[in-house]
């Protein structure tokens, strides 16, 4: 009842394009609310009554709601944007079209549009009956009509749609401006015309546009983010991604090329606040989505396990992971070995009021876990309450650090082999995010997980598509239970493990270097690798 009618079409005609999709989202997420129930249940009649009302439109030589601008912008001399790319003159993007009208009497106004649908001027932000100008008859409005239509078709049909044995046709002269045309359309009309395509796509993170130009467009950079600028409100600034990025800490290099230089960013995700210099960390808006999927599955433990979750996510960042978590009462040990990312992580918790369930370390990976299991197993020989511990057995986890994960799953050869307490530690599961080029995904991930762990997966795993970073790489997730034959493994010397270790970072290396095909952390940066090792001087609690 609270839906417009055109709120019930545009869902309608949703549905009828989506039923495959929708059916197979509804019984995989079990969705019970009233509205998505009914909507389950009666999509058949629904999509059939669709198909009517779109033969109808087809019957009447329309498509409802169809828009097709019919104000198009002339190339414009795409030489003057760029000594001007800020200040440049809006009036040159400005169209006056002649549009044929009628003029009806304002009692009858919505009666008429309302049987001229299909007939009416169809573009966007602009109503098809005109605003009044200074003396025009108060009495009467202009009814703009589309000049896509033959004016005979026109003169044809509308009378009979109105049930009138003639009407006066007229004309109307319509001028829209800069702020009618969309980024997209802007930018065709100024950029030379012999780019194949235009970027008007970016990420959000805050107030901050994020975009990824092409080489050819560079020389108008300032002027396409000008024009972003302009047309997204919310964007106070807009930042072009360089080709290289930070070797150590993964952040990529940027430049500003619109609004304020401001890269104190504040976003919010999964019920929390995170605040961060976007120059200086890493955060990808994309994978909002993936986060929350990995937050969820852990708290669902809270129900299955004998014992609380607990995580340790080894490439915390500024906690996308960790503080979700402890919002929903799961301990977490976060870590990250960017200073700044830290620095950012400290700032986050007291943000969001977690400081008593997230625990955050400024380390190197590897010793990160080493250092948490030493003090877990030295609890656990000392007798101590788990009630009391300073330190729980992690039952997860995360590695989000796709360029390079896979290589530091060596950490967890023989991590257990010092527990004296005939093994009642769980075993934790991993959540390791990685790359992959190969057509067989899963086999190559699964191999290259075995050959660095130097044992097998000896219980069910599950593998997943993040994302596709460009037509040939694409971000996966493994997540799998830690054997027992590695955790416990006594054998492995240093140098196996070293030469391991060596060996998946140079194959990760050869399969995501070359082309430019996407960032290492999943948003579109050029390829390097991560060394397998990093000192760390100075180590933080």
């Amino acid at each position: 009842n609270s839906f417009s009618c055109s709120s019930c079409f545009m869902l309608l005609n949703f549905i009828s394009n989506n039923t495959h999709t929708l059916t197979h989202t509804f019984i995989r997420s079990q969705i019970r609310t009233p509205l998505s129930l009914f909507l389950f249940t009666n999509r058949n009649c629904l999509v059939a009554a669709m198909g009517k009302k779109k033969q109808r439109q087809m019957d009447k030589g329309t498509t409802a709601h169809a828009t097709v601008n019919p104000f198009q912008l002339p190339p414009q001399d795409s030489s003057k944007f760029i000594s001007n790319p800020h200040d440049f003159d809006r009036n040159i993007f400005t169209v006056t079209k002649k549009l044929p009208c009628l003029v009806v009497p304002c009692k009858e106004c919505n009666t008429a549009v309302k049987a001229l649908d299909g007939y009416l001027l169809n573009a966007p932000k602009l109503s098809p009956v005109a605003k009044r100008k200074e003396g025009d008859d108060p009495s009467v409005r202009t009814v703009l009509l589309s000049p896509l239509k033959d004016i005979e078709e026109l003169k044809r049909d509308v009378p009979l749609l109105l049930k009138k044995d003639s009407v006066e046709f007229g004309e109307y002269e319509l001028s829209v401006g800069y702020s009618h045309f969309s980024a997209d359309e802007v930018l065709k009309a100024a950029l030379p015309q012999e780019f194949n395509e235009v970027t008007t796509s970016f990420e959000t993170v805050g107030h901050l546009a994020h975009m990824n130009l092409r080489d050819h467009q560079l020389p108008y950079k300032h002027f396409i983010g000008q024009v972003i600028l302009d047309k997204n409100k919310h964007v106070k600034t807009v930042v072009n991604k360089l080709a290289h990025i930070d070797t150590t800490y993964r952040f990529f290099k940027m430049e500003l090329i619109a609004g304020e230089d401001n890269f104190i960013c504040e976003a919010k995700e999964n019920g929390c606040v995170f605040k961060f210099d976007f120059s200086k960390v890493y955060w990808n808006s994309r994978l909002h989505t993936e986060h929350q999927r990995i937050v969820n599955a852990i708290v669902k433990k809270k129900k299955t396990l004998a014992h609380r979750p607990c995580l340790l996510d080894m490439m915390a960042g500024v906690g996308p992971f960790s503080l979700p978590l402890a919002k929903r009462g799961v301990m977490s040990y976060a870590n990250d070995l960017n200073p700044l990312s830290y620095e950012a992580m400290l700032s986050n918790i007291k943000i969001n009021n977690v400081s008593k369930l997230v625990r955050p370390f400024n380390m190197d990976a590897r010793e990160f876990v080493r250092f948490m299991t030493r003090k877990v197993l030295e609890e656990v020989e000392n007798g101590v309450e788990e009630k009391d511990r300073q330190y729980h057995m992690y039952t997860d986890v995360t590695m989000n650090l796709p360029a390079t994960s896979v290589s530091f799953l060596d950490v967890f050869i023989g991590i257990l082999k010092d527990d004296r307490e005939e093994r009642l530690l769980p075993l934790p599961e991993i959540h390791c995010h990685c790359f992959t080029n190969e057509e067989d995904m899963e086999a190559d991930v699964l191999a290259r997980v075995e050959q660095t762990m130097q044992g097998k997966i000896d219980k069910e795993y599950r593998f997943r598509v993040v994302r596709n970073v460009s037509p040939h790489k694409h971000m996966v997730c493994m997540s799998f239970t830690l054997p027992q034959a590695v955790a416990y493994n006594t054998e492995t010397t240093a140098t196996q493990t070293t030469q391991t270790t060596t060996a998946t970072t140079s194959s990760t290396t050869s399969s995501t270097t070359g082309k430019r095909s996407g960032n290492d952390s999943g948003d579109g940066s050029d390829n390097v690798t991560k060394k397998a090792h990093v000192n760390d001087t100075h180590t933080r609690e």
